[in-house]
């Protein structure tokens, strides 16, 4: 919001309803609209949140299966703005009008539009937005490690970030919780010596039943103080989870933690979108070898061919060394690296194979092995650094994650 001023951007489908709505602006103050005339499924995402928005008003035909599949994008990034969402349609059937409250959506005005209905609609859109911009200031914090192909040591980091966070300050200790979500092969609790609790396949099978405190009994209490929400002993389909469900593990998760730490599966699920935008820092982990940086560049090119290019991302090179091999016997340079990804890195992290290999085999985080590490110093790093900025309010989203 610009002062106390709604900005609202309109994609209406005929030039009747844009002729309409332009009557109805001039009558209303408190909000400044851009309208343009264009079916939803061929401006895309990206470009819609280009504008910047706190309000969207989208004309939509709800029988229409491309123009639902693209508001529903719509819906799940609409985290990464805090962006209130408004439909209209013309043809608003009872089953379309249950698959938008089923899918979230934040508002619904009937056509022909009519002053009143906006101007209410706009009003319970600036409390919402309000309430969400002030529950966000409290809310803990979303550090996501995620990556674009296997073996790449992203929950090594994870675990290890999870543990630092814990320490980082020993008079105000931070309470800390670890979310491993790939839940056909996460190995969090196996690099902590834990037990795979049953915890994520009670949640999935009776979601309605999850609250603030079966989320906490959910998880298995390291002896740090770790709260982690473990991988289940039996690999589970990633679609067993949904976008909901994950939606609400978060908000609850932020709400008794100070810092979440979240462990992705390298495959992307219907779900990855509403975690991304729940997330404060995303590290996106990767390796200087020519498939590692391959896989994390088309994984940027993915993010932003979906819209999701304003994301709070970081690349991690882990398991640095001063210059590794590039084929035929040949090296590559940092320099390089950052070339043939095609953006900065923004953190290193160096290899210390038998620190870490010694930590894993016991299953206890580095710091509890060779606490002077050159991995726990750059781990370390990434933590303070991530922190300081983040407590001063900084979301700092990514330069280039398109």
């Amino acid at each position: 919001m610009h002062g106390n001023e709604l900005q609202v951007f309109a994609l209406v489908r005929s030039d009747q309803l844009r002729e309409q709505l332009t009557d109805l602006v001039a009558q209303l103050q408190g909000a400044r609209f851009k309208i343009r005339s264009a079916d939803l499924k061929s401006i895309g995402t990206k470009e819609i949140y280009a504008e910047g928005a706190d309000v969207l008003l989208i004309d939509v035909d709800l029988d229409d299966s491309d123009q639902m599949a693209t508001l529903n994008l719509l819906r799940l990034d609409s985290a990464v703005i805090n962006t209130h969402i408004l439909v209209t349609s013309s043809d608003a059937s009872t089953t379309g009008l249950r698959r938008l409250l089923r899918e979230g959506i934040d508002d619904f005005l009937p056509q022909p539009l009519a002053r009143d209905d906006l101007a209410e609609a706009l009003a319970v859109a600036r409390q919402k937005l309000n309430r969400r911009r002030t529950k966000d200031d409290r809310r803990g914090r979303v550090l996501t490690f995620i990556k674009a192909s296997g073996g790449m040591g992203a929950t090594t980091l994870a675990v290890n970030s999870a543990s630092i966070l814990i320490n980082l300050d020993r008079k105000q200790p931070k309470n800390v919780g670890l979310l491993d979500l790939d839940v056909q092969f996460g190995a969090n609790a196996l690099y902590l010596d834990l037990e795979m609790s049953p915890g994520m396949v009670d949640i999935v099978r009776a979601p309605e039943r999850l609250d603030a405190d079966l989320l906490r009994s959910s998880m298995v209490e390291h002896k740090s103080g770790l709260r982690v929400l473990t991988a289940p002993k039996s690999p589970m389909p990633l679609e067993a989870l949904k976008p909901e469900l994950i939606g609400h593990i978060l908000d609850l998760a932020r709400q008794q933690f100070d810092y979440l730490v979240v462990d992705m599966p390298h495959a992307l699920a219907n779900w990855t979108d509403a975690v991304l935008g729940q997330s404060d820092r995303i590290f996106l982990v990767t390796q200087t070898s020519v498939p590692a940086i391959r896989q994390a560049r088309r994984l940027l090119q993915i993010l932003a061919e979906e819209g999701l290019y304003n994301l709070p991302l970081k690349v991690v090179l882990n398991r640095h060394q001063s210059s590794l091999g590039w084929g035929g016997g040949g090296r590559i340079s940092f320099g390089q690296a950052q070339k043939a990804l095609g953006r900065e890195i923004d953190f290193l992290v160096s290899n210390d194979f038998d620190a870490v290999s010694d930590a894993l085999n016991q299953g206890v985080p580095v710091l509890e092995v060779k606490r002077r590490s050159k991995f726990v110093k750059k781990v370390r790093e990434l933590i303070e650094r991530s922190v300081k900025e983040l407590e001063a309010g900084q979301r700092q989203p990514s330069a280039a994650a398109a």
